[in-house]
C-alpha cells in the first residue's frame, strides 16, 4: 500500500464545474479552497432560510482542518512496516493490513489506526483461538521500547491496544478480520470517485458527533455506520446520484471471494460520470431532509451492496434473531447479511 502524494490546493468552485468525478490516489492530505466567508452561521441574517453558501464554505473549511494529514498517514505506515517485521519473525507467512479510516479514505488527523493480521483465510474461532493469538502478539510487542499501554481486551472480537510512543499512535489489533480489509478495500474506491465525498463524510462524523450519536459502545451509530449512511444517500438519495454501486460494476473486483492478497488501493478505475454538480454543502443539508423526512426506518434497511434500499419485512423473513429490535436504525453490511441494529430512531434534524 503506497503513500500518498504531496499536498496540493484546489479551487472547490472549479473542481465542483470541470470534474465532478474526481478519482486520484495521491488525495490524502489535499486542501479544498472555497471563496472566504465570515461567520458560522447557517441562517440569513434577513430571512430563515438556510444559507447553503455559508454552509458549504464551512464544511469545506472543516475538512481542511480536520483531515488526515500526510506525515500522520507516512507515520501509520512507518510504524505498519516496523511491526510487520516484528511480527514475521514469529508467524512468517502471516500479513499485517491498515483498515479502517486509516485507510479507507476518510481519516481525520484524530483517527487511531486498526490492524488485522491474516495468518490463514480459513476461519479460526474468536474467542479462543485469536485470543491466543494475540497473547503471543502481546509478548512480543512487550520487548519494543516504542510500545507501550499494551492492553488485550476480551470480547467476542478480541482487540489487543497499544500505542506507538514515536509518533504517538494508539492502535487497535485484530486476528483475521478478513471483511475488514474488503470493506477498506471498498470504502477507498468510493471515497476516489468524486472530491466532495470525503469531506461530506468527515463533516457528517462531526456532526453526529456534536449530536452525541456516534458513539456504537453507548449504542448508537458507529462511525463505519456513519459512512454507509452517507454512501446511501449518495447512490439513491440524492438527484441526480453522485455515485454508482461499484459491487455492481465491478463484481469480481469488490467480491467477497476475491483473494485478499490481491486486493490494491492504487488501482484507477473508470466510472460512469454523475450529472450532480450540486454543492457538498447542499448534499449536505439533502442528508439531512432524506433521513429526517423522507427515509422510512420502519420499512427499510439501508443496503450499500444493492445500491438501494432493502424492504425490512423481506430481511426479518432472512434473518429472524433480534425480531424485537427490527423498529430500529437498520443498516446491512457491504459484504455480509449483516444488520447493524441502532436503538435509536428519527434523530436527524435540520
Amino acid at each position: 500500500m503506497a503513500a500518498r502524494g504531496v499536498k496540493r490546493h484546489y479551487s472547490e468552485p472549479a473542481r465542483q464545474r470541470n470534474n465532478p468525478s474526481y478519482n486520484d490516489s495521491s488525495s490524502e492530505g489535499k486542501r479544498y479552497r472555497p471563496n472566504p466567508k465570515s461567520g458560522v452561521s447557517f441562517i440569513s441574517h434577513n430571512s430563515k432560510r438556510i444559507d447553503n453558501q455559508k454552509i458549504n464554505t464551512f464544511l469545506i473549511e472543516h475538512y481542511n482542518k480536520m483531515q488526515q494529514p500526510p506525515e500522520m498517514y507516512s507515520g501509520k505506515m512507518q510504524l505498519r512496516e516496523a511491526l510487520n517485521a516484528v511480527l514475521k519473525a514469529v508467524f512468517p507467512y502471516a500479513g499485517l493490513y491498515v483498515v479502517g479510516s486509516s485507510m479507507n479514505g476518510f481519516g481525520t488527523n484524530k483517527s487511531d489506526m486498526d490492524l488485522c493480521l491474516m495468518l490463514t483465510h480459513l476461519p479460526i474461532d474468536q474467542r479462543q483461538e485469536a485470543f491466543d493469538i494475540l497473547r503471543i502478539v502481546q509478548r512480543s510487542l512487550r520487548k519494543l521500547d516504542f510500545i507501550s499501554n499494551i492492553l488485550l481486551i476480551p470480547a467476542k472480537v478480541p482487540i489487543l491496544k497499544f500505542t506507538d510512543n514515536l509518533k504517538h499512535i494508539e492502535c487497535d489489533l485484530n486476528i483475521n478480520n478478513h471483511v475488514g480489509i474488503r470493506n477498506t478495500h471498498l470504502l477507498n474506491a468510493y471515497s476516489k470517485i468524486d472530491w466532495r465525498i470525503k469531506p461530506l463524510v468527515i463533516f457528517v462524523k462531526s456532526w453526529a458527533k456534536f449530536q452525541n450519536i456516534n458513539d456504537a459502545s453507548q449504542g448508537t451509530i458507529s462511525s463505519y455506520s456513519i459512512v454507509l449512511m452517507v454512501l446511501h444517500y449518495l447512490q439513491c438519495g440524492c438527484n441526480p446520484p453522485v455515485i454508482p454501486n461499484l459491487q455492481r460494476l465491478f463484481p469480481n473486483k469488490f467480491s467477497s471471494q476475491t483473494d485478499i492478497r490481491s486486493l490494491t488501493l492504487n488501482e484507477r478505475m473508470e466510472y460512469p460520470p454523475s450529472n450532480n454538480s450540486q454543492t457538498v454543502g447542499k448534499i449536505f443539508i439533502g442528508f439531512l431532509k432524506y433521513f429526517s423526512e423522507e427515509f422510512d426506518f420502519d420499512k427499510y434497511v439501508i443496503s450499500i451492496r444493492t445500491g438501494t434500499k432493502l424492504l425490512k419485512s423481506t430481511v426479518i423473513r432472512e434473518n429472524p434473531e433480534n425480531h424485537s429490535q427490527w423498529k430500529c436504525l437498520c443498516i446491512e453490511g457491504i459484504y455480509i447479511l449483516y444488520i447493524f441494529i441502532y436503538l435509536l430512531y428519527r434523530f436527524f434534524t435540520i
